[in-house]
């Protein structure tokens, strides 16, 4: 998402068009999704039918994937370019 160029002049600058970017192209590159979802099985230690907990625990998994899968699915609609003003120039010179 990010090119880096080493030189005198070098800098960062996007890879792509930002309204090419999304939301959720920044989420993931941040590492922001629903693979850290884990569950604690503490109702394994709590409640005596290990079927039902197991059960359980895998619908309210699926249910979390679903909820995420419609959030990416929004994130991924919003581009990047929805945030900036019309007159943006798009570049900082840092030295000035």
């Amino acid at each position: 998402m990010i090119a880096a160029s080493a030189s005198k002049n070098g800098g960062y600058q996007l890879a792509r068009p930002i309204g090419a970017i999304s939301i959720k192209d920044v989420f993931t590159a941040l590492q922001l999704t629903d693979d850290q979802l884990e569950l604690s099985h503490l109702a394994q230690y709590i409640f005596p039918d290990p079927n039902h907990v197991a059960q359980s625990e895998q619908e309210i998994s699926q249910a979390f994937h679903q909820a995420f899968a419609a959030f990416y699915d929004q994130l991924s609609q919003f581009k990047l370019d929805r945030l900036l003003k019309d007159d943006a120039v798009g570049t900082i010179y840092w030295a000035e």
